[in-house]
């Protein structure tokens, strides 16, 4: 079998080799990136707008009730801690961002570079907004789901 090796010798190819068609592309369309924009999911899309509606919603809600902190415990928690104000400017931001970014990144379906950095702060402070929100809605559904639980644990017995 080592005699054969010896004995193979290359081809030679009658035509030109083709030019680096790679290697032209990537010098002539090699764009960083921030200048391509990335297509977002549908689910993304919706959860992007129903975080604006809810912060929109709920800035509302601020701006009817200002003194909706120092009501009662629920209001210290809805409102971070008895600060209404940070949470409408929490909520603020995220509605405004949202507005902006809209229209440059095609109704919230795609983004790139400072588009998407836009997008992360407008994410970022949606969700601070309703933290306390999302925190009582969360306790009253255990709550219920206990409650519910020692209902049928009850009935089961009878």
């Amino acid at each position: 079998m080592e005699g054969q090796e010896g004995s193979l010798a290359p081809l030679a190819l009658d035509r030109d080799d083709p030019p680096n068609v790679l290697e032209e592309f990537l010098q002539e369309r090699v764009r960083g990136w921030g200048s391509v924009p990335a297509r977002l999911s549908p689910v993304e899309t919706a959860a992007l707008w129903t975080l604006f509606a809810l912060n929109a919603a709920f800035g509302a809600c601020l701006l009817a009730v200002p003194d909706i902190g120092s009501a009662n415990l629920l209001g210290m928690i809805i409102t971070l801690g008895g600060r209404p104000t940070l949470a409408l400017v929490l909520a603020g931001s995220c509605v405004g961002a949202t507005i902006v970014v809209t229209p440059l990144t095609r109704g919230l379906t795609r983004a790139g570079g400072a588009r998407l950095a836009l997008l992360a702060v407008a994410v970022l402070t949606g969700v601070a907004a309703v933290a306390g929100v999302v925190a009582v809605v969360v306790v009253v559904a255990l709550g219920l789901a206990v409650a519910l639980g020692l209902l049928f644990v009850v009935i089961d017995r009878l």
